[in-house]
C-alpha cells in the first residue's frame, strides 16, 4: 500500500522503511507532508502514478452543479468525497482512498451512476465541500436552494445494458469519433489545435498532415477533460505539459494511444500517437525490401554475435523494422531482451524493459543490468552516447547479438558517427556486422494512379540517370478508395552496408563515407536514391516522394 513512496526520489530508503511501518496509506501520506519530506502536490502525484488513477488539486477546480447536487453536504462530509462531474453514465468523484470499495459501492447505489475515483488530498476535499456547499449561501440559501431543507435529487434512470455499451454523452461520443476516424484513416498521429474561435483537427496520414472538421470550440474544454480522464492525467492541471496513454480495441484490433498535452495561448493542444500492435509483427518481405538486399540482410541478422544498426530520422520506421527483425529470428532456444524508451509494441516471447531517465535508469544502466540475465539477443532502443555505445560493443565482442538504432543520414555515416563518439576504429569494425539506412515513401493508390513521364528538365534538375526518360512513371490522382489522397500506405526504401574484411583492414585515416560505399558496391550495395528510383520505375511511388526522402543525395 505504501510502495508509492518509491515515486518520491528525495526520500531515503531508510525513511521509506520507517514510514511503511505506519501501515495506513493515508496516515503515511499525512506523515510525509507534516515532516516536509515532500509537498502535498508531490505526494498526490506520486500516489496517482502508482495507483494509475487521475488526480485533481481541488483548490483550482470547480465541480459541476449537476455532480454536486447528487449528494447532500452531510453525505459528502461523512464519506469524505467531492463529486466532480458527470460524463454519460459515469460520476467522477474525488476521494483520498482509492481502495475504499465500500464507499464506491454506497455511492453507486445512492446515485445509480458508475463511480470513477479521482485521487485528491483529504484536507482539500474538506475545504472544497465547505466552499461548494456553504460559501455561496445568501440569505440562508446555498447554491442549490434552501439549506434548511433536505435536498431531494431526482435520481437518473438506471441505464440499460445497451446504454452502457454505447454512452450517449455528446462529449464522449465526440472523443471516440475523433479516435475512430484516425484509426480508420490509418493515421499515425491525431492533432487537436485550439485557436481563438475554433479548433483545428489534423491527422498525419502516411507522414503528411491532413485537416478535417474539428469539434466545436465550446465543447473543447470538456473534450480535453475527457481525454485526460481516460489517459489517467490530472484533469485540473492546465498550465504544464502532461503525457499519458490509452489502450483501446477497434474491430478486434488492439491500439495503444500515446497522449501528449501542451498548453498554449488558446488552450491545451493535444497530440495522440496511434500505435497498432499488429504492425510490429509484419514480415520483412512486406516492408519494401528488395529481394537481393533482403537476402544479404538475413545473412547478417542470423550471425551468432555482433551489432546490427538501423539508421534514419525520427518517423522513418526504424523501430518497426527492428521489431519485425526480432520476430524473424526469435526462437524458444534463444533468450531475447529489449531495452526501450518507451516500449512501443508488446511482443510475445521476449522480455521488454522500459527505461526511466527521470530516476537515472538510462540505456547504459539498463544494458548493464540485462547482460547479467544471460541474453542471446539484445535490442537497445537507441545508441545515444559514448557510454551506451561502449557497453553495446563490449556485449557484441563477448558473444551477444545486439540490434540498435542511430540517427544518421546514411549507412556509411553510422560508422563515422561511432568513431566520432569516441569508440576506437578497431572496436567499431570488429563489433559491427552491418548498417541498414531506411526511409519511408508513400505508395500510390493502385486504383487511381495516372501514368506520366520524366521531362528532360526534371532529369537535369534532380540529377536522375540519363536513360530515365524511357521509363514509365506514375503520379497521384485521388479516388474514393484512398480518400482522395492519391496514396495508400507507405513502404520502405533502404541501403545496406555489410561490414566486409576489406573494410576491417582500413586504417583510421582511410575511413570515409565514399570509401565505405565504394567497397560496399562490391557486395551489392545500392544507395537510398537508387532504392527509391526502383520504387518509382516500378510504379509504386511518385517522383515527388523520391525527391522528398532523398533530397540530401
Amino acid at each position: 500500500m505504501t510502495k508509492w513512496l518509491e515515486k518520491l526520489p528525495n526520500i531515503s530508503q531508510e525513511v521509506r522503511e520507517e514510514l511503511a511501518k505506519l501501515g495506513d496509506d493515508l496516515e503515511v501520506a499525512a506523515e510525509v507532508i507534516s515532516r516536509k519530506l515532500a509537498s502535498k502536490r508531490e505526494v498526490l502525484l506520486a500516489r496517482s502514478r502508482y495507483y494509475r488513477l487521475p488526480s485533481v488539486f481541488l483548490s483550482g477546480y470547480l465541480p459541476t452543479t449537476e455532480a454536486v447536487e447528487l449528494l447532500t453536504e452531510e453525505q459528502a462530509r461523512k464519506l469524505k468525497v467531492m463529486p466532480l462531474f458527470v460524463l454519460g453514465k459515469e460520476l467522477y468523484v474525488a476521494m483520498p482512498d482509492p481502495y475504499d470499495l465500500r464507499c464506491e459501492d454506497f455511492l453507486r447505489k445512492l446515485t445509480e451512476y458508475r463511480i470513477k475515483p479521482v485521487l485528491a488530498d483529504g484536507d482539500d476535499i474538506s475545504k472544497a465541500i465547505t466552499r461548494k456547499y456553504l460559501a455561496a449561501r445568501q440569505g440562508g440559501k446555498s447554491e442549490f436552494g434552501d439549506s434548511r431543507k433536505t435536498v431531494r435529487v431526482a435520481k437518473p434512470k438506471r441505464p440499460t445494458q445497451e446504454e452502457l455499451n454505447e454512452d450517449q454523452s455528446p462529449v464522449v461520443k465526440e472523443v471516440w469519433r475523433i479516435l475512430r476516424q484516425g484509426i480508420r484513416l490509418g493515421a499515425s498521429d491525431i492533432h487537436l489545435e485550439p485557436e481563438k474561435d475554433f479548433v483545428t483537427l489534423r491527422y498525419r496520414i502516411d507522414g503528411v498532415l491532413h485537416t478535417f472538421a474539428g469539434p466545436e470550440k465550446t465543447q473543447y474544454s470538456a473534450i480535453v477533460s475527457r481525454i485526460k480522464v481516460i489517459s489517467d492525467l490530472d484533469i485540473a492541471e492546465k498550465r504544464l505539459p502532461q503525457d499519458g496513454r490509452i489502450s483501446t480495441e477497434l474491430e478486434s484490433r488492439e491500439y495503444d494511444l500515446r497522449v501528449s498535452l501542451l498548453p498554449n495561448v488558446h488552450g491545451e493542444g493535444v497530440c495522440i500517437r496511434i500505435l497498432d500492435s499488429s504492425a510490429a509483427g509484419r514480415p520483412l518481405e512486406k516492408m519494401g525490401f528488395e529481394p537481393d538486399l533482403l537476402q544479404r540482410y538475413e545473412q547478417v541478422i542470423r550471425k551468432p554475435h555482433g551489432i546490427v544498426l538501423v539508421t534514419g530520422p525520427t518517423g522513418s520506421g526504424k523501430s518497426t523494422t527492428l521489431y519485425s527483425t526480432l520476430s524473424r529470428i526469435n526462437t524458444p532456444e534463444r533468450k531475447l531482451i529489449t531495452v526501450e524508451d518507451p516500449v512501443e509494441y508488446k511482443l510475445a516471447g521476449m522480455q521488454q524493459v522500459p527505461i526511466k531517465p527521470d530516476i537515472g535508469y538510462t540505456f547504459g544502466v539498463g544494458l548493464k543490468a540485462i547482460l547479467r540475465h544471460d541474453p542471446d539477443i539484445i535490442m537497445l532502443g537507441e545508441i545515444r552516447d559514448l557510454e551506451s555505445a561502449q557497453i553495446a560493443f563490449r556485449a557484441a565482442l563477448t558473444g551477444h547479438l545486439l540490434f540498435s538504432t542511430l540517427h544518421t543520414n546514411s549507412a556509411a555515416q553510422a560508422v563515422l558517427r561511432l568513431v566520432d563518439m569516441g569508440l576506437p576504429k578497431y572496436q567499431v569494425v570488429a563489433g559491427l556486422n552491418g548498417v541498414l539506412a531506411q526511409r519511408l515513401v508513400r505508395v500510390l493508390c493502385p486504383h487511381c494512379k495516372q501514368q506520366s513521364h520524366l521531362t528532360p528538365e526534371q532529369i537535369k534538375e534532380f540529377d536522375l540517370p540519363s536513360d530515365s526518360s524511357k521509363q514509365k512513371i506514375y503520379e497521384p490522382s485521388g479516388c474514393g478508395k484512398c480518400d482522395n489522397l492519391g496514396f495508400k500506405g507507405r513502404t520502405g526504401v533502404h541501403e545496406f552496408i555489410r561490414i566486409t574484411p576489406e573494410m576491417k583492414r582500413l586504417k583510421e585515416d582511410e575511413i570515409s563515407t565514399a570509401t565505405l560505399e565504394d567497397l560496399a558496391r562490391q557486395d551489392g550495395f545500392q544507395s537510398l536514391r537508387e532504392s527509391a528510383l526502383r520504387k518509382l520505375f516500378q510504379g509504386e511511388t511518385s517522383l515527388s516522394e523520391v525527391i522528398a526522402v532523398t533530397d540530401d543525395y
